[in-house]
């Protein structure tokens, strides 16, 4: 059969025909156009004013065909809620013969179907599936009366929704369906202060990735962020008005616009980069000072390696995994205790480091599988995240995880098969991977790719990591205070409890106020009651420093928990004021169940910042946890300022702002959340005489901590003095990196 021959006229008049549907800016700019209504997504991307030409008559396309019968189904399925099948054909055979069509009284969502407390009929089950029906059914938006029709009788008894229905408030909170999730984290134009820098495709704008998946508005090109991840809060807070949403759309894009410029502004921490020069060399009693301070600082929250085993590889006391892997694990510890060591985030020593050990990660390391790689993947991760390229490092997680399941690290073999050291390793291999990949991808509101059946790994014991070594016969004896276990044993059993209750707020219909209610009070109060003694909230003050920092993110975790599970329901109240809606009582206990976590995590984070030690990694998660607190009280103040708790949300507000001004020369994201908060209730923080206070004079910080004072400080706790200072200096022997990569004798 021969294919039609199209001549050349008719494909020009096909293309005249297309580029008159096409918009006045991608017929400018020669673009390509899908003509979307009000606004196509090219126009859309690039914020450009989109605008088309009136039409004379309806376009013949498929697409706006398509798009047709799409909304007549949408149509028909509202008038299917609103009326019987009866109803509907009466109303379509009156409008047939002409007449004007009278209305039969329209009811409301929760009148068309059986109420939940209706008894089941005789005979049937009451399974979960038919619960979860009828939770969907009650769920539903309940259609508002709008007035009369303007029909023949005034006083009829129903009203017609009209198309000027208000949006659901919560809408934001979701991410818009039409955004291109693409991202791009390679560093195209290097970092600037330790935070990621790209360049938008077209315009050139200074894009920055936020590993705490909160500083965004606009969802394209940032990977998919969900409702629960404090970028969906944030565009929900900012793109209302102060005085409740603003559903005008020139408005809305404003607001965005407004978002996207203040966080693409350069960081504060880059203006200081030229007081703080850039490692470029790296010598070999540097590498001694940043395996020591890995320990001493980022290997309690992430106990993934044996401390002794991997020192007396390091010294050559005992023989070292294959030399391609090895070289890979010695640099990323040396990466993650420079980023720990540095206080300034200005400096890219540990980037640099991390350049070398990625170099080994090639793709043909997937070819092969042992614990050193997966340990390998798992602390890539870590990294990755801390300096702001979070899908980069939500990628190496999955790769461990998938290769920790490949080694079988998620089944529990006798002693008779394996030594007590290598259980206790595998272990902490394991359940080191749930609290990276649970932690994060709840903060980036993902599905969970966590296996949650046929697990059956141990948690690690509570032993000192000291007591077990390779060549231990038996597990010694679990101790009754913290170990570097403890955290991970705590984490990773607050995280298998908790996962039902991250489903379920993830999952459509939205869980009911007396759901998450139920959710809270038995699973998370559930989890407190197994904490050990030794690491309750009012514990912190006695821990060791080395031990402060996991101690807090316990703390601080599951009261974010808290704020994200009943933070919707917080917006439905601070959205009522000067409304006449009332909250059940279900609904008014969630909201104060919000607002106290969010009391509580910011008081509890203030007393920690002032009396521990500050590095870059308690401030990642200082300011994350702070942060997503602190929106609680800011969204309360803009809608709802004159109400008796407004002092209090103040206070919480100026407490947040102390903590993250003071934190700017550590993380350059600091400045982006002062100023985000300024510009969401700057006008709201007034004192007792209603003047405005200007925070940049009343907190007035001085840099947190300088290079000598934190060296004295650590010294005893690292290695000693002399090596530190001279190594800062350059006074030691300086060596090329692939001078002292090649010092391992391999």
């Amino acid at each position: 059969m021969s294919t039609p021959v199209v001549s050349g006229a008719t494909r020009r008049s096909q293309a005249a025909a297309e580029d008159s549907l096409a918009c006045k800016e991608c017929r400018r700019r020669k673009a390509n156009c899908d003509h979307k209504i009000p606004e196509c997504s090219t126009c859309k991307r690039y914020k450009r004013h989109c605008l088309y030409d009136r039409l004379g008559k309806t376009p013949l396309t498929r697409r706006h065909l398509t798009e047709v019968e799409y909304r007549l189904s949408r149509a028909e399925g509202i008038l299917k809620r609103l009326f019987s099948d009866q109803e509907v054909s009466y109303l379509l055979d009156q409008e047939r013969s002409g007449d004007v069509p009278t209305l039969p009284p329209i009811r409301s969502i929760s009148q068309t179907h059986t109420p939940r407390t209706a008894s089941p009929a005789a005979g049937s089950v009451d399974s979960p599936v038919a619960s979860q029906q009828q939770r969907s059914v009650t769920s539903q938006p309940q259609v508002k009366s709008q007035g009369s029709t303007g029909l023949d009788d005034p006083g009829s008894a129903w009203s017609f929704p009209t198309t000027d229905v208000e949006p659901d408030p919560t809408a934001a909170l979701y991410p818009d369906g039409d955004e291109e999730f693409e991202w791009d984290e390679r560093e195209q134009t290097g970092l600037h202060g330790g935070v990621a820098i790209t360049e938008d495709d077209e315009e050139g704008v200074r894009k920055v990735m936020d590993g705490m998946a909160t500083l965004t508005v606009d969802a394209a090109n940032y990977g998919y962020l969900g409702m629960a991840s404090g970028a969906s809060h944030l565009r929900s807070l900012w793109m209302e008005s102060g005085n409740g949403p603003s559903w005008d759309s020139g408005a809305w894009t404003d607001r965005r616009r407004d978002m996207q410029d203040l966080l693409r502004r350069q960081t504060e921490s880059s203006s200081i980069a030229s007081a703080v020069q850039t490692q470029t060399l790296v010598t070999r009693a540097m590498v001694d000072v940043f395996v020591d301070a890995f320990f001493v600082r980022y290997h309690p929250v992430f106990p993934i390696l044996h401390e002794p085993t991997f020192r007396a590889q390091y010294a050559s006391r005992m023989a070292r995994p294959g030399q391609g892997i090895w070289l890979v694990l010695v640099n990323i510890v040396a990466a993650l205790g420079a980023f720990v060591t540095n206080p300034s985030s200005s400096d890219d020593t540990s980037l640099s480091i991390f350049r070398t050990a990625k170099r080994y990660l090639a793709v043909n390391a997937l070819e092969t599988g042992n614990l050193t790689l997966v340990q390998a993947f798992g602390m890539s991760a870590m990294f990755l995240q801390k300096i702001n390229k979070p899908n980069t490092g939500y990628n190496y997680g999955g790769v461990a995880i998938r290769m920790a399941i490949g080694l079988g690290l998620h089944k529990e073999f006798g002693s008779q098969h394996m030594s007590p050291f290598k259980q206790e390793l595998r272990r902490r291999i394991w359940w080191s991977l749930c609290v990276l990949d649970v932690g994060a991808t709840i903060t980036y509101s993902r599905p969970l790719i966590w296996p949650q059946v046929g697990v059956d790994a141990a948690l690690p014991s509570n032993i000192r990591e000291q007591d077990l070594m390779a060549n231990s016969p038996v597990t010694p004896p679990e101790v009754d205070e913290p170990t570097v276990n403890t955290y991970l044993r705590v984490q990773s059993s607050y995280h298998l409890q908790t996962m039902p209750i991250y489903n379920r707020l993830i999952s459509n219909p939205p869980p009911l106020p007396e759901e998450l209610l139920t959710l809270d009070s038995t699973i998370v109060e559930a989890w407190l009651s197994q904490v050990p003694h030794y690491f309750h909230d009012s514990s912190g003050p006695m821990l060791e420093d080395r031990f402060a920092l996991p101690h807090g993110i316990n703390c601080w975790r599951y009261r974010n928990l808290r704020i994200v599970i009943f933070r919707p329901l917080l917006v439905k109240w601070a959205l009522q004021d000067g409304r006449e809606e009332t909250l059940t009582w279900h609904e008014q206990e969630a909201t104060n169940r919000c607002l106290r976590a969010a009391r509580e995590s910011i008081a509890s984070i203030q007393n920690f910042w002032k009396s521990r030690s500050q590095t870059r990694l308690t401030a990642f998660y200082v300011l994350y946890f702070i942060f997503q607190a602190a929106l609680i009280p800011i969204h309360c103040l803009r809608c709802k300022s004159k109400s008796r708790q407004a002092p209090e949300w103040r206070d919480q507000v100026s407490a947040t702002l102390e903590v993250v001004e003071s934190m700017i020369g550590l993380n350059p994201s600091a400045s982006k959340c002062r100023d985000v908060i300024m510009s969401l209730c700057g006008s709201h923080l007034r004192n007792l005489d209603d003047e405005f206070v200007d925070y940049e004079q009343a907190f007035n910080f001085e840099p947190t901590m300088d290079a000598t004072a934190w060296m004295a400080g650590c010294a005893p706790t690292l290695i000693n003095e002399n090596l530190w200072a001279g190594s800062l200096d350059n006074t030691s022997a300086e060596l090329s990196f692939s001078t002292w990569e090649g010092d391992w004798n391999i």
